[in-house]
């Protein structure tokens, strides 16, 4: 009988036992959320577990980002999404995860998933519209946060549309500006070199035909370049006019750039570098971009 009794209770046993779900959910509640990672790392569940396992890994991943613990975030969110790729509570905290650690290709492609996932949800547009903001691409943020202010957004996020918005406007027109000086710029160029070609031997182009007073400053980027942010956030806080070309999707832009360093005899083959009116400055610091722009914003017309 005893026998029995102990043969019963060994096989009742994984019926009565927790599945690793029910066991990180547990751990979850308490705030445990090393437990959470460790009753599921590495656990094979059944496709009915996948879902639910991914929902408790999400919430970690908020409580985690709560914490600002950005890192263990990721983990979590991580693995939320390979038991369920389209889980968006993951996606978001895996986007703002990424932001907050200036791995931009990774914030903007989560990013994306979330727009995509909660049919552009107001938070995934304004949290993709920021991403843009400080990538310099003002006519995605003002695609993005073209509607009126959506009133299930919080307060300050409400206030954060809004003046996102409004800042791209003024850089859009601000970047249109320096468009319109550079298109001068080539076109008085090119007829200078007209005049020249036209002109009797030893009679060069007139005074002045070296071009426009300022040129706009050109700032060659690459995507995923934080240094490259750097100095976008900069010149934007200065509220200089200039257009940035990003040299890893635009062949045009990277061809441009090559030309420019073999005139100018620059070797570094990196990015950031910034065109100030005819002077190539590698790499970006504050105190760098300062003295240039004394030297950019001062130069009278017939400087070169």
């Amino acid at each position: 009988m005893r026998l029995a009794l102990v043969l019963l209770l060994s096989l009742a046993a994984p019926v009565l036992a927790a599945s690793p779900v029910d066991v990180a959910r547990g751990h979850l509640k308490k705030g445990h959320l090393d437990d959470v990672l460790f009753a599921l790392d590495g656990q094979t569940l059944s496709a009915e577990e996948r879902a639910p396992a991914a929902g408790v890994l999400a919430d970690a991943s908020r409580a985690a980002l709560a914490k600002k613990d950005t890192m263990l975030a990721l983990q979590f969110s991580q693995m939320s999404l390979r038991y369920d790729a389209e889980q968006p509570a993951a996606l978001e905290v895996a986007s703002r995860a990424y932001f907050a650690e200036k791995q931009i290709s990774s914030a903007e492609d989560a990013c994306e998933k979330w727009l995509r996932v909660t049919n552009s949800a107001p938070a995934a547009r304004l949290l993709r519209a920021e991403i843009a903001s400080g990538e310099a691409e003002w006519s995605r943020v003002l695609s993005l946060l073209s509607a009126e202010v959506p009133p299930s957004l919080a307060r300050p996020a409400q206030a954060r549309w809004r003046a996102l918005r409004k800042d791209a406007a003024a850089q859009e027109s601000t970047t249109k500006k320096a468009r319109g000086q550079l298109e001068a710029m080539d076109a008085h160029l090119a007829a200078a070199q007209d005049a020249a070609a036209d002109a009797p031997k030893g009679q060069g182009p007139e005074q002045g035909a070296a071009g426009p007073a300022h040129r706009a400053v050109v700032l060659y980027v690459a995507g995923g370049c934080n240094v490259c942010r750097d100095a976008v956030t900069f010149l934007t806080s200065k509220h200089i006019p200039f257009l940035q070309k990003d040299v890893s999707r635009d062949p045009a832009a990277r061809q441009e750039l090559r030309n420019k360093r073999l005139q100018a005899q620059v070797t570094y083959d990196g990015v950031p570098i910034t065109d100030f009116g005819g002077r190539l400055v590698v790499g970006f610091s504050s105190e760098l971009f300062d003295k240039e722009l004394l030297q950019y914003q001062g130069r009278s017309p017939s400087a070169p």
